[in-house]
């Protein structure tokens, strides 16, 4: 190439008398081609002697996940309680409330539900509830004895429901029952006056608790009741109980579910003074303490325990004595003040640490039952000096709070300030559980009404708490509220009664009848040894599965 660029240009100049000319065109032109060339020559060179990228290598496939551990057999489980129990018996006799939790180990129930109320089978394996709700009828899982050796059956649900329904005023449900049909050996028919969507509630509840029918015929003594009365188809079988103490179980070798329970023993102990029932945990004398506070929760999580928090949040409300005419609370606009005047957020978040949420209705978010086009109310105190000038009370008014004396006075004297700070003088009326209950069920005058528990947010309690005759008679209830919660407990259709529920809760909400502060779980502490309890895990506080616990060590 170079030569032949060479022989062009001495032709170029010879052979012209414009030679010069000739040869800066001519090789100029040369020049160029001669450039690109060689660059081509180069380039195709060096992209010969180039190796070709090697590929990237595939991605290392993600590493499976560790295999669950398996269930170990052994040991007892010890929970520390703050209740002190003095009677256990048939599931009529005792004991009652959060104490129930004490005796999940030996009864259980018909069926079981979660936090949007979904049932579950248990000792029922299924039912079906007839298109106009006159009748629900149970099939019950076979094979199952009570620890006595008396067979589970229809005759046995049938001897239990007809000893509670007449002894227990907290279940009206079950006084829809007009008649019992024992179709075979397992299959019970319930004929009702009328559909009670509770009913299947407190099936879930104490009232589904099933007991030998041996041992609830059993003549006993106080002293023996116990022994004699408390006889169920659980994972345990109660081995002592101390009143005001302790109660220990052991592990029942007949159980219907086979290879369960893992634990061999299964134990409460009564600790009823908070400082010592901490001091009892961290010692190591129990693997699990319930209904510890917030505070409680913190310190403990920073020591290294688990902190679980009941999956249904119960809901603390404020009940304004709304239906007496004669007190400002009658007015809808004071009641939205009252509502706009508490910084809710500020206080659940420094009364529960982050256990307890702020709401802005009678149901919590991400739950079924929640209304996202209700009214928030969110903290405004301008705008409730606003609302309670436009009722006529410009310079406020005088006021009570009534609450027990076992609710926190601290967070009953912040509510006060938020109220003064808008005009509200709210005095504190504190009232032990008997005046309480009396103010509940005959009604109280020109104040607030905190109830002594946190509610629920479901139709039962509900029903129950926030309607009917019995359920805080002077709280403001539009002319059409009980018509309209009778309807949804008579819906047994389960989608048209979530709709009936949600109208139920925005009306709630539209007419500040109840002001629905934060939720308030139980908490507990759980050391890390203890696997499988699911402790307060579904849709009432007191579930958890005894059967499935187990200890890792």
């Amino acid at each position: 190439m170079i030569y032949w660029v060479y022989f062009e240009i001495n032709k170029a100049i010879f052979n012209s008398k414009r030679g010069y000319k000739l040869i800066t065109k001519k090789f100029l032109l040369i020049f160029f081609i001669t450039i690109i060339l060689i660059s081509g020559l180069v380039l195709s060179s060096c992209a010969k002697s180039t190796p070709a990228p090697a590929p990237a290598p595939a991605p290392a496939p993600a590493p499976a996940p560790a295999p669950a551990p398996k269930p170990v057999s052994g040991g007892t489980l010890k929970v520390i309680m703050r209740n002190a129990v003095s009677i256990l018996g048939t599931p009529s006799e005792g004991p009652g409330g959060s104490p129930h939790r004490m005796v999940e180990t030996v009864y259980e129930f018909l069926v079981r539900y979660d936090q949007n109320y979904n049932f579950q089978p248990r000792l029922a394996d299924s039912w079906d509830i007839a298109p106009d709700g006159k009748s629900i009828t149970f099939h019950l899982h076979k094979g199952i004895k009570f620890s006595d050796g008396t067979p589970f059956n229809a005759a046995a649900v049938k001897a239990n429901l007809e000893v509670y329904a007449p002894n227990n005023v907290r279940t009206p449900s079950l006084k829809q029952i007009d008649s019992y049909d024992l179709i075979d050996e397992y299959t019970i028919r319930l004929n009702l006056k009328n559909f009670d969507s509770t009913l299947m509630i407190d099936l879930g509840d104490g009232a589904g608790f099933m007991c030998s029918p041996t041992a609830m015929a059993k003549p006993t003594t106080p002293e023996n009741m116990a022994k004699d009365h408390f006889i169920g188809t659980g994972p345990f079988v109660l081995s002592s109980f101390e009143k005001t103490q302790n109660i220990k179980y052991v592990k029942n070798p007949n159980y219907w579910q086979a290879g369960k329970p893992y634990l061999d023993g299964f134990e409460f102990y009564m600790v009823t003074d908070p400082v010592t029932s901490i001091m009892s945990f961290k010692k190591g004398e129990g693997q699990v303490i319930f209904g510890i506070t917030s505070t409680e929760a913190k310190d403990l999580q920073a020591a290294g325990y688990d902190i679980v928090t009941t999956d249904i949040k119960p809901i603390v409300v404020l009940l304004p004595d709304g239906i007496n005419k004669d007190s400002p609370w009658a007015n809808k606009g004071v009641r939205e003040a009252l509502e706009y005047a508490i910084d809710k957020p500020a206080l659940a978040k420094s009364i529960g640490m982050g256990y307890y949420e702020a709401v802005t209705q009678f149901a919590v978010k991400n739950t079924a039952y929640f209304v996202p086009e209700a009214v928030a109310r969110s903290y405004d105190a301008k705008k409730a000096k606003d609302l309670l000038a436009a009722a006529g009370y410009p310079n406020g008014f005088k006021t009570k709070i009534y609450a027990s004396t076992t609710w926190d006075k601290d967070i009953l004297v912040a509510i006060q300030t938020y109220l003064k700070d808008v005009g509200i003088d709210a005095e504190l009326d504190l009232a032990d559980a008997a005046r309480m209950s009396d103010m509940q069920n005959k009604g109280w005058k020109n104040g607030i009404y905190i109830p002594t528990f946190p509610i629920i947010p479901n139709i039962r309690s509900l029903s129950f708490r926030l309607a009917g005759g019995g359920g805080h008679v002077s709280m403001y209830k539009q002319d059409d509220w009980q018509a309209k919660v009778d309807a949804t407990v008579a819906q047994p259709d389960a989608q048209k009664q979530l709709a009936q529920f949600k109208e139920l809760v925005k009306i709630l909400n539209d007419q500040a009848m109840a002001i629905s502060l934060w939720t308030k779980p139980d908490i507990s502490a759980v050391d890390k040894s203890v696997q499988g309890l699911r402790w307060t895990q579904g849709g009432h506080p007191r579930f958890y599965e005894a059967a499935d616990a187990w200890l890792n060590k």
